[in-house]
């Protein structure tokens, strides 16, 4: 076991070294390599952690470990039960987990919520983890917290409430933490993995549990659980720190030698029979590249064995330096990151080896390298050095695990945990002893070929069709338009594997419809959705209810000026389908809600006075987009808000919440059939009379001189923005400028020339950004914001100037006209890995009429723009001796800056 807790570790560390190989010196022949020096002799006395443990035992079967150290007044705390998940009843997969999570739910003394502020004012932290073979509750806090740590252990040892109402609402954190390890980049091979090397044994049984039976598992199952194997006899504490020995041996005696006895817990049944031959398994995946794990049994914690493939793990992935990694990430290029561990247990063992494979090479190759390596250990003997070095790490990592008493106290009941009390006393020894003969004949042992397990998970597509930078319309993969007799039109994407969905409901309904005089009553309508509805049959319910039924489920929801968005899981589809199409459809805008959200939209447009920021930019819309609605902020203007009426709302919703208006979005794991089938019994029978009528939008210009807009405002910051109105998104010239837009201002991080410049080789404004298009149906905003102290502001603002003129002077350099590109054709499909993003992303390109395939168009578009291209849209589209400028901060009318003296 204590590879599993060494193995997150080594997983990070082996994939943290995944962004490419860094140079390296060629490696010298064997006839050059140096001899190691003579192996240290180690004190293993001075190095015993269980060197000043005493270890008493109760009458109940209790098992106390103290062991005092007075450096500092802190101290470790540990409870270990010898219950894990391979205890668990055939059928209740997951159970000691979701029984871990409960102990924290509340007992006959402490209500939930009371350990973790216990646990605070104590200065301290507490969690717990879930093996196979234990469950271990830890508490890392100050000294004079030990009395209140052991009572609370005392009290949930046999007195755990294990609300049947708390456990269904922990249900759901359980089953997310599950879907969670399956979302992950090598979660779903674990899961798969152990079912194929454990045929029999409970073992087979993911510790996560299966998704069916964490969803069923009754209370009276959980609480059988536990009232059977949580206590005394089953259970040990372990104490490092301040304390004084004798005295909290009896107050341990005090607190838990009252405590009965409960049935011992038994070994699984049956044992595991030998492996007769390899398992192999391929999984289908939404990811990116292909990646492999793979397992071969072992021998249990403790074994001869055992200590010998700890050796072997450092030797394969420890480092730059590992066979490994040297073989896979650098020499062959196989893979990009490489991860192995020895997950000694105590009933049987697995060694496992993951890889994530490079795109050119996939996972054939990259298990072809993994098996030659394994042959290498068999064929040759390791070298004095590289062993002495595996040693070397190994015993390092060791000491380094006795400098703090929870880290020491967790090792003493994890160990406790697999009943090998004794293997941190013994651990450095046998491991120092291990030699080159033994690691071949371990080898030869274990990475037999019919001993072996192989799970493979293929990347979504073929990299051939990945690379292409004009890939087919099929990479969007699976898709479903309809259109209904009443106008509304449906788009279903599936995504399956994780059981989640998201629905979006999309109503052109916005602040770009309203006139001029009802500003903002496209906002306060979106805001009116959930608070209230009322059916044509009776069926109604308030705003509370309605917030209590959508959470009660987990589910994220939202209205706005532009419809509904809902994320949940699939089993709740149906309800949340039910919700949709009553808050959409049937509103009843109480007055009183319609009274308190227009006075806190209210609240919203006087707050904006006082923030800066948000000023100056409402001050540059308002001169750059004179005339258009865009010159008003979405949420309206305090002369208009303060008149609207719950008349204006209804009549709103009246006029623009209609079907052929209306688009709703389905990603997720879905059956498409299913979801057409749902959407058309709740919503064909909505009214379609007539036609929407959408307002046509005035056109807006850049303007033909520069203009300047001010205002004061006594503030340490000055805040401007500048610029005017660009291009929309039709216009031929649309994606030269998106390259623009890349290098000039929005380069994630400090990478584009903007935030280099001004922020992080100046250092002349903490907050600057830019904007030049947009996928908008009206011209773009050309825009960039500064906000920075008074003294620099000007200067902050004259060095984005120069960075502008810089680029139409001479247009991007080369290198940087390429990572643009790149960055722009390879991020398309970062906006399709979630449910709530597809859905959204759909919606785009149906209401802008761009096609499903649009941002695989793009991608050939972007790739045909030259320097050339660039430099001629850009001098055609900016012209910064035009550009309108708003201030907002402590300056005079002719935007001198006003030295504010400290009160």
């Amino acid at each position: 076991m204590k590879a599993r807790m060494l193995a997150f570790a080594l997983v990070a560390l082996a994939w943290g070294c995944g962004t490419g190989p860094d140079p390296v010196p060629p490696p010298l022949p064997p006839d050059r390599l140096p001899e190691p020096p003579p192996a240290p002799k180690i004190d293993y006395d001075a190095l015993d952690l269980l060197a000043g443990v005493e270890t008493r035992t109760l009458d109940n079967g209790l098992k106390l470990f103290v062991k005092p150290d007075r450096r500092l007044p802190v101290v470790g705390v540990v409870t270990v039960y010898r219950v894990g998940s391979v205890h668990e009843p055939e059928g209740t997969s997951g159970l000691a987990h979701f029984l871990e999570h409960m102990l924290f739910k509340g007992t006959d003394l402490y209500a939930k919520g009371d350990i973790d502020k216990i646990t605070v004012r104590g200065g301290g932290a507490n969690n717990a983890f879930t093996a196979c073979d234990y469950t271990l509750y830890w508490f890392h806090v100050a000294a004079e917290a030990l009395d209140d740590v052991l009572k609370i252990e005392a009290s949930r040892m046999r007195h755990a409430t294990l609300d049947p109402k708390e456990m269904d609402a922990e249900r759901s954190v359980v089953t997310e933490e599950l879907y969670g390890l399956l979302d992950g980049p090598q979660g779903r091979l674990q899961y798969e993995i152990d079912q194929a090397v454990f045929k029999r044994h409970s073992y087979r049984r993911p510790g996560w549990g299966f998704e069916h039976d964490l969803k069923t598992v009754p209370h009276a199952v959980m609480k059988d659980f536990y009232d059977r194997y949580y206590g005394p006899n089953n259970a040990a504490i372990v104490i490092v720190g301040d304390v004084d020995r004798d005295k909290t041996f009896a107050r341990l005696r005090e607190l838990f030698e009252p405590i009965e006895r409960v049935l011992e817990a038994e070994p699984p049944t049956p044992p595991e029979p030998p492996q007769t031959r390899e398992n192999r398994l391929e999984l289908p995946t939404e990811k990116s590249v292909d990646r492999i794990g793979m397992a071969w049994r072992t021998h249990r914690i403790g074994s001869p064995e055992d200590f010998v493939l700890d050796v072997i793990d450092r030797l394969l992935v420890s480092g730059k330096d590992s066979r490994l990694y040297k073989r896979l990430v650098i020499k062959d290029r196989a893979a990009f990151s490489v991860s192995a561990w020895n997950d000694a247990r105590r009933y049987d063992g697995v060694f496992y080896v993951f890889a994530e494979a490079s795109e050119k090479k996939g996972a054939k190759e990259a298990e072809k390298a993994i098996l030659e390596e394994l042959e290498g250990l068999q064929e040759e003997p390791v070298g004095g050095r590289e062993l002495q070095k595996a040693r070397n790490q190994i015993t390092a990592d060791f000491i380094f695990g006795k400098e703090s008493t929870q880290d020491l106290a967790q090792s003493i009941g994890v160990y406790e945990g697999v009943n090998a009390p004794e293997y941190l006393r013994e651990y450095l020894a046998k491991v120092n002893a291990v030699t080159p003969e033994r690691i071949q004949e371990v080898a030869r042992q274990v990475f037999r070929p019919e001993n072996r397990t192989v799970a493979i998970a293929r990347a979504k597509q073929d990299r051939a069709t990945r690379q292409d930078v004009t890939p087919t319309v099929a990479e969007f993969g699976e898709y479903h338009e309809h259109r209904l007799s009443n106008g509304l039109t449906i788009l279903i994407k599936p995504r399956r594997g994780v059981p989640v969905v998201s629905i979006a409901a999309s109503v052109d309904a916005g602040p770009l419809n309203e006139p001029a005089e009802k500003a903002g009553v496209a906002t306060l309508t979106g805001r009116l959705l959930d608070q209230g509805f009322e059916t044509p049959d009776g069926r109604s319910m308030s705003a509370e209810e309605i917030a209590e039924a959508i959470e009660f489920t987990g589910a994220q929801f939202s209205t706005s000026s532009e419809g509904i968005e809902i994320k949940a899981l699939t089993r709740d589809i149906e309800p949340m389908m039910d919700t949709l199409r009553d808050l959409l459809l049937y509103p009843s805008f109480p007055k009183d809600k319609v009274e308190m959200v227009r006075a806190q939209q209210l609240d919203e447009i006087q707050a904006v006075g006082d923030s800066p920021s948000d000023l100056a930019c409402e001050l540059w819309f308002k001169e750059a987009y004179a005339g258009h609605p865009r010159q008003r902020p979405a949420h309206g203007l305090a002369e208009t808000v303060e008149k609207l009426t719950r008349a204006d709302v209804v009549a709103h919703h009246r006029a623009f919440y209609r079907p052929d208006n209306t688009i709703i979005a389905v990603a997720g794991d879905v059956d498409p059939a299913g979801v057409l089938r749902e959407v058309r019994r709740r919503f064909a029978e909505w009214p379609s009379a007539g036609t929407t009528e959408i307002p046509a939008l005035p056109s807006v210009a850049r303007p033909e001189k520069a203009k300047t807009v001010i205002e004061y405002r006594k503030s340490k910051q000055i805040n401007l923005c500048f610029g005017h109105v660009s291009l929309p998104y039709t216009h031929p010239d649309y994606f030269a400028m998106r390259v623009f837009e890349q290098v000039f201002c929005s380069s994630p991080g400090f990478t584009d020339r903007l935030s280099k410049v001004v922020r992080e080789d100046l250092h002349l404004a903490y907050s600057v950004w830019g904007q030049v298009t947009g996928l908008v149906r009206y011209p773009a905003p050309l825009l960039v914001y500064v906000g920075t102290g008074s003294q620099n502001g000007m200067q902050a603002r004259d060095a984005a100037l120069k960075i502008l003129g810089d680029l139409l002077a001479a247009g991007p350099k080369e290198e940087e006209l390429d990572v643009a590109k790149g960055y722009l054709m390879r991020s398309v499909a970062l906006r399709w890995e979630e449910t709530a993003e597809l859905a959204r992303y759909m919606i785009t390109t149906r209401r802008l009429r761009l096609g499903i395939d649009w941002p695989l168009r793009a991608r050939g578009a972007i790739a045909a723009v030259t320097k050339e291209d660039v430099l001629r849209a850009a001098r055609a589209h900016i012209n910064p001796e035009a550009f309108i400028t708003a201030i907002v901060g402590p300056v005079d009318k002719d935007g001198n800056v006003i030295e504010e003296k400290d009160e």
